[in-house]
């Protein structure tokens, strides 16, 4: 009877122990699915106070990894350093965490202590493809380029069908080209008048002190044609900023006879960038300053950018013009497509300056397809729709087809 009783007591004992695990275990997975929520809310300060109570009441390396990784979203990179280095002494061959740790000192441009913390990896684990990829990347951030399309050919030889990689290595290849030679052809259709052509060939240097364009348009409108000669320059002026410098003559009519722009471009955080600047025409019979600006932010593959021009009149309302752009990236920076949308009047329209046309307002919609193939061949197709007003009450309709091949080397 004694050792029944015993028995018995074990038994409950166990019994009580397990449903008490089983009630821990639903309150921490009820809190963590809570902290998520948070998360996604961008609610972190509740996210890590529901994830520290779950780890006051438990040690779980799952639950520490993603306090971490919620910290560097959070861009509290410090912290979310400290939590993943204590999953990682519990787990040093973890792929899991050591990519985490590489995020967060990419993230914190760290990029040297990314390097080492990959080689360390590497050292375990040569041929493990991840991370041959993230080193290929991390070289890449370092301006070592040949370093990082050889570790890239590594993970073809091993896998030849690698998409990330092909991709990659086409990118590296074509940021660190130095020349580009680019032919562009443009129509544009408008009712009531014969039809517009224009184009040019430009020639683009990247240097250390940045990129230097130089460029030859032609226009035929109104039954008038002509040439004009124009430079581009982006000089830097920092590590997250550099200028926009223009200059361009003509003596054609259908061409400003002086062009210049300036412009400051600054990169912030958060993916965000602004510039301001203007542009300033000086033609036969007036001269018109325009100031611009810009504002983006990038959104993974996505980059969505507002441009308005602003242009003052001598005793009327300033002339007042907005661009919405939106660009879906894919394998590369050169890859992609472009839907843009404007409205007011087109403060590039030279037309208005070489005909008796006042063009008031206008909403333009533009597609682009930028795609490059044969790694080091560029091609741009765009094509736009505009109904503007080019007098009081008077519309018209405006179509434009514009073709561009680059080639770099």
């Amino acid at each position: 009877m004694k050792y029944f009783n015993t028995i018995i007591l074990i038994f409950c004992l166990l019994t009580v122990s397990e449903k008490l695990h089983a009630q821990t275990s639903i309150n921490s997975d009820s809190l963590l699915l809570e902290a998520k929520n948070c998360v996604k809310k961008n609610d972190y300060s509740s996210a890590y106070s529901l994830l520290n109570k779950i780890l006051s009441k438990n040690e779980d390396n799952d639950i520490r990894l993603y306090l971490g990784l919620a910290y560097s979203w959070d861009g509290k990179y410090d912290d979310a350093r400290r939590e993943i280095e204590k999953v990682l002494t519990s787990r040093p061959q973890s792929q899991e965490v050591i990519l985490a740790l590489v995020n967060i000192e990419m993230w914190s441009d760290n990029p040297q202590k990314a390097l080492d913390i990959l080689n360390k990896a590497l050292t375990t684990s040569p041929e493990n493809i991840d991370y041959l990829y993230r080193k290929a990347q991390v070289l890449d951030k370092l301006k070592r380029p040949n370093d990082a399309i050889q570790v890239l050919d590594s993970i073809l030889a091993k896998d030849p069908n690698n998409e990330k990689a092909k991709n990659l290595r086409t990118a590296i290849k074509i940021e660190n080209a130095k020349n580009r030679i680019s032919v562009n052809f443009t129509k544009e259709s408008i009712d009531g008048l014969s039809p517009w052509y224009s184009g040019n060939v430009q020639y683009s240097r990247k240097t250390n002190l940045g990129s230097i364009i130089g460029r030859v348009n032609y226009a035929q409108r109104y039954g008038l044609k002509g040439y004009q000669y124009e430079m581009d320059a982006y000089p830097k002026t920092g590590k997250s900023n550099y200028l926009y410098v223009n200059a361009g003559y003509s003596k054609a009519p259908t061409f400003p006879k002086y062009r210049s722009g300036l412009e400051f471009y600054q990169s912030l955080p958060k993916s965000f960038d602004a510039s301001i600047g203007f542009r300033y025409l000086v033609f036969d019979q007036s001269k018109v300053t325009i100031f611009t600006g810009s504002i983006g932010k990038y959104l993974g593959n996505y980059w969505l950018c507002f441009r308005p021009f602003v242009t003052p009149s001598s005793g009327q309302v300033p002339s007042i013009t907005g661009f919405f752009i939106v660009r879906r990236y894919f394998s590369n920076p050169e890859t992609y497509i472009g839907l843009q949308y404007g409205y007011g009047s087109s403060p590039d329209d030279v037309s208005r300056f070489i005909s008796k046309t006042q063009r008031l307002q206008s909403n333009k919609v533009k597609l682009t397809l930028n795609k490059c193939f044969k790694t080091f061949w560029v091609a741009s197709l765009s094509t736009s729709y505009e109904y503007e007003e080019y007098s009081a009450k008077s519309y018209r309709n405006r179509y434009l087809f514009d073709i561009t091949l680059q080639r770099i080397f």
